[in-house]
């Protein structure tokens, strides 16, 4: 088969091109008026889904042919429904930078001569140029081809190996953040510079972190196989929407934020402000309450300088497990816990704040994500100049630990850390 689809570098996703891309790989419409039944190809693959689930816990392989899936069922309307990726997910995919290779100009080596991507007539050759730009505001059009906001009449190819590719803008302002040293022509170099065939950098792609995404680029996208099944990504998704007992809440909650994995798919810049400030604050313990399941420790002893030190290393759940010790301790730590969770994220989840300004053409787009974050907490009356001392940092810290796209933005975040170290490994940064 011909052709293949094109992957965001950073990212490892694919431009999302309808909001049934999930069910449409499962083969299912969305409308439940038109639903088809399971045919016997989607029943053979709940039972051999099932027979590798079951020959895996009982240690004995099961046969397929034992499985009965006879009392089957209809996925409900409110299940179809909530599998539709969201038209802000979808446009996030579509929002692209270019890195594109080029040649310096030959009067002035400084400015930028002949842009690959702009040019369909560069051949992919040997002696082509280890530089590159980033080309901002791009779109898709068709299949490896796209188009400028700020100049429709430009076109631009990815069709040849050495022009470029393309990266979401939001996972650029992650890597940007991560790492500043990884420029345009570092991360060309990355990936696409031409290594000695005994080199280690030809397995350069090999080495990045992609996280569940890595386990659906194939030729053509298979989000579905983000649930980790290799050979029974399909029945695992029938089994789920066709046969077995759950709520709809079950279900969409395994599908995205379980072993469906679907929370990959979600735009890594939607931090949780409007569902922290919405949260209840976690309650002391009523006057007269009994301390709790624990006796007096010798934590609570401890100089209140040191107990908040301490907690600022804790991860959330660690640091939550200390408020339940007794009573003592929630009363000398909760006054404090914004405090003590926004250092820890600054410390140790970094990703759970806006990205740093870059620079974009005419400086449009330089802090994009940063005024989204301050927007949001405005409109609780929140202004820029207050918000790292009156921001609810616990219920936010706690609703980020829960929340798809913060999820979505520690993949990629981790990934740019990796794209790094292979650079420093490849010596394209000292």
């Amino acid at each position: 088969m011909g052709g293949s689809d094109f992957y965001c570098f950073l990212s490892g996703m694919t431009h999302i091109e309808g909001e049934d891309a999930i069910l449409g790989e499962l083969e299912i419409e969305p409308d439940p008026q038109i639903i088809r039944k399971p045919d016997e190809d989607d029943l053979d693959d709940i039972r051999e889904y099932l027979a590798a689930e079951k020959s895996k816990a009982e240690g004995v392989e099961v046969h397929s042919s034992t499985i009965d899936v006879t009392k089957w069922h209809y996925p409900s309307k409110g299940v179809l429904s909530g599998l539709l990726l969201s038209e802000d997910d979808m446009a996030a995919t579509h929002d692209c930078v270019l890195i594109s290779g080029y040649e310096p100009d030959e009067d002035d080596p400084e400015e930028v001569g002949l842009v690959y991507c702009e040019d369909m007539g560069v051949d992919d050759v040997e002696n082509l140029s280890d530089h590159a730009i980033a080309v901002f505001n791009v779109y898709s059009t068709e299949s490896g081809c796209y188009s400028c906001h700020d100049d429709e009449e430009k076109d631009y190819s990815l069709w040849r190996d050495r022009l470029g590719f393309y990266v979401t803008f939001t996972s650029y302002c992650i890597l940007q953040t991560v790492a500043p040293e990884v420029t345009p022509s570092v991360l060309y170099r990355v990936f696409k510079h031409r290594y000695d065939s005994e080199s280690d950098g030809g397995k350069a792609f090999d080495k990045i972190d992609y996280g569940v995404v890595k386990q659906t680029m194939n030729q053509y996208v298979a989000r579905t196989e983000a649930c980790g099944r290799q050979n029974h990504s399909r029945g695992w998704w029938q089994n789920m929407l066709y046969y077995v007992q759950a709520t709809d809440e079950e279900v969409l909650k395994e599908a995205w934020s379980g072993e469906g994995s679907l929370w990959a798919f979600t735009r890594p810049d939607r931090f949780p402000i409007e569902k922290a400030i919405a949260a209840l604050s976690l309650s002391s313990f009523p006057p007269g309450s009994p301390s709790g399941g624990y006796g007096s420790s010798t934590f609570e002893r401890l100089p209140l300088e040191l107990l908040l030190k301490i907690s600022e290393s804790m991860t959330l759940k660690t640091f939550l497990d200390v408020l339940a010790l007794n009573r003592a301790v929630r009363e000398l730590l909760l006054p404090h816990g914004d405090e003590i969770s926004y250092k820890a994220m600054r410390s140790m989840e970094p990703w759970h704040f806006p990205s740093h300004p870059l620079e974009t053409p005419e400086g449009a787009r330089d802090e994009e994500e940063l005024n989204w974050w301050k927007e949001k907490w405005a409109k609780d009356g929140i202004d820029e100049a207050s918000i790292e001392r009156s921001a609810p940092w616990l219920k936010y810290r706690i609703k980020c630990s829960r929340d798809n796209s913060m999820r979505s933005r520690r993949r990629i975040w981790r990934t740019a850390e990796t794209i790094r170290d292979v650079a420093v490994e490849l010596g394209f940064i000292e």
